[in-house]
């Protein structure tokens, strides 16, 4: 009785297991036929819009990282000349050593050279390495993204009708400049000094410039995929349009406009016109914002700062530079709205 108990108790164990296979094959084959069925639209839907949101943000990408690449490959081409031909003799001749002339000296030279943030910081990075102060490295790479000739021709392409926003980006980015940079003399143990070298020390001088140019890029590049990458994301998964309704708000306009300016990271090159798109929404205190805090703080720009100070010197970096332009927009607001 006993065996034939067990018996039983076994064959229908080996039942169950078959019964249940069954079962769950048989879900398995609705599942997926009701998977295929024209009920079942939302999948369909949720496919396309990965689909399209992928395809968003993959554009959105490639569109920064091609923008950013030619003013990176002049950055890192200056970068290398003054590595060869310039000696740090000579950058120490030349570089004031007081804060504020240092800070002076550096955003002045922003003004002559055409880098955007992705072009300054290596030519930055090699001013430091040759014995520049980090006063003058600072000061440069916060005005040479919106004093340069290139963004000044674009900035009053854009607004012409508004003589007084382009003065106003120009002078106000200088003063930025040296007002920040100033503050930096006081640490100059903030700085990353390792910059890549050509090992080729015995070729020809404009091998060795085409070396040490390509040691670079290759050390830079992948900072600025990175900031692309998250720059893309957050384009992709912020709508703009949420920032609308706070076009007018004294305040409020500013934060948007900043916030928007950093997630965008639109080289600053023809960010004047992103800008104009925005003329009849947000209010001048907020395109002003826009223009001096996205070329100085992005998601790009933030990833190539690593490379040049210590992550404790560059949040408070931003966070100056973000609390400067932040009250620049307010007041600017307070005055002409």
């Amino acid at each position: 009785m006993t065996a034939r108990v067990r018996s039983t108790t076994r064959a229908w164990q080996v039942a169950r297991r078959e019964v249940l296979a069954l079962l769950a094959a048989a879900a398995l084959i609705e599942a997926l036929l009701w998977l295929q069925s024209p009920s079942f639209m939302w999948w369909d839907r949720i496919r396309e819009d990965a689909a399209e949101q992928f395809s968003t943000l993959a554009t959105v990408f490639l569109g920064v990282f091609f923008e950013s690449v030619p003013f990176l490959l002049f950055g890192v081409l200056v970068s290398a000349v003054l590595q060869v031909y310039i000696s740090g003799a000579l950058i120490e001749r030349v570089a004031p050593r007081r804060a504020l002339l240092a800070a002076v000296f550096g955003g002045s030279l922003g003004a002559l050279l055409p880098a955007c943030e992705c072009g300054a910081v290596p030519i930055a990075r090699r001013l430091l390495n040759k014995g520049a102060p980090l006063s003058l490295g600072v000061a440069f790479i916060l005005a040479a993204p919106i004093v340069n000739p290139l963004v000044l021709f674009s900035t009053w392409s854009a607004f012409s009708f508004t003589p007084g926003l382009v003065v106003g980006r120009v002078a106000i980015a200088l003063m930025l400049a040296v007002a920040v940079g100033s503050v930096f003399h006081l640490y100059p143990g903030t700085a990353r000094l390792s910059v890549a070298s050509s090992a080729l020390s015995l070729a020809s001088q404009p091998l060795r410039v085409m070396r040490a140019a390509a040691d670079e890029f290759l050390e830079l590049a992948p900072y600025l995929v990175v900031g692309g990458l998250v720059a893309a994301a957050l384009q992709t998964l912020v709508p703009r349009s949420a920032l609308t309704p706070l076009g007018h708000d004294p305040v409020m306009s500013v934060l948007a406009m900043m916030l928007l300016a950093a997630l965008l990271s639109v080289c600053s090159s023809v960010d004047a016109f992103v800008a104009l798109s925005f003329s009849g929404t947000f209010s001048p205190g907020a395109l002003l914002a826009f223009m001096l805090f996205g070329p100085i703080v992005n998601l790009k720009s933030a990833a190539l700062y690593t490379t040049l100070l210590r992550r404790p010197a560059m949040l408070a970096m931003i966070l100056l530079c973000g609390q400067l332009v932040f009250l620049v927009g307010v007041v600017v607001n307070l005055n002409v709205v």
